[in-house]
């Protein structure tokens, strides 16, 4: 059954709502600015201390340290935001963040085994969905580019590589699911899956290792570079599956 508990200072159409580590509940944005704490023990709710960032369509992701990140979300139809925030539970404050590279909505972002946050897709201003993704390292406090959604395989849904409003899960293989969405033209069926951790090989010039790449393409990997054709130079981002 469901019972009534204390109510919040503001109506909040869109948040984002965190399960803290001390068992209090986050709650930020919407259609109000700033955020509440919720403590379950009391049924009460707290303002969040700073005046935050007026977002909706945000994402908020608890990290490693018991801290929130609070990424990008809208103000309005054509203003998206690349802002970024901070709630410490200790101190019961936000606090501004590094930006992000893109301004983006409707995104995900996903906390890694390694500590660092997953920020991938979203909208961006207009309609279109965004393909870009990039990581929060907690330790710098800073953002970095990372691999890009791929386009839809022949034969998928019609549209480009961007994906809004999609899911995204960290799978025990620590491999990050993403699933359905918004394309920028239809809904999407297609899946696919993310990693950056890759292999290290002990393979010198006369040596190399073989590897499946997503698109199912052959790699060749020698400890720098790929041979997969849709792989950034220098880098492995696209290989998800080493035997």
């Amino acid at each position: 059954m469901f019972v009534v508990t204390g109510g919040m200072a503001s109506w909040r159409f869109g948040p984002t709502a965190t399960l803290l580590e001390d068992g209090r509940v986050l709650v930020v944005g919407g259609s109000a600015p700033g955020a509440e704490v919720y403590d379950p023990s009391m049924g009460t709710w707290s303002p969040a201390a700073g005046t935050g960032v007026h977002r909706r369509q945000h994402a908020a992701t608890l990290l490693g340290d018991g801290r929130v990140l609070i990424t990008g979300g809208f103000v309005s139809s054509n203003t998206r935001l690349a802002s970024a925030e901070i709630f410490d539970p200790s101190t019961g404050a936000l606090s501004p963040a590094a930006s992000m590279l893109e301004q983006r909505s409707s995104h995900t972002a996903t906390l890694l085994r390694d500590g660092s946050v997953l920020v991938a897709g979203g909208r961006c201003c207009g309609a279109g969905a965004l393909a870009s993704a990039e990581l929060y390292d907690p330790m710098t406090g800073m953002f970095s580019p990372t691999a890009s959604l791929i386009a839809p395989l022949s034969g998928g849904t019609p549209g480009g590589p961007g994906r809004s409003d999609h899911t995204a899960t960290l799978l025990q293989t620590d491999h990050v699911l993403i699933t359905g969405g918004f394309n920028g033209i239809f809904p999407s069926s297609e899946a696919q899956l993310y990693s950056n951790e890759f292999p290290e090989a002990d393979a010198g010039e006369d040596e190399t290792t073989e590897c499946a790449s997503v698109t199912g393409a052959p790699v060749t990997f020698d400890g720098f570079a790929s041979s997969d054709p849709d792989s950034t130079e220098g880098a492995n981002d696209d290989i998800v599956r080493f035997e």
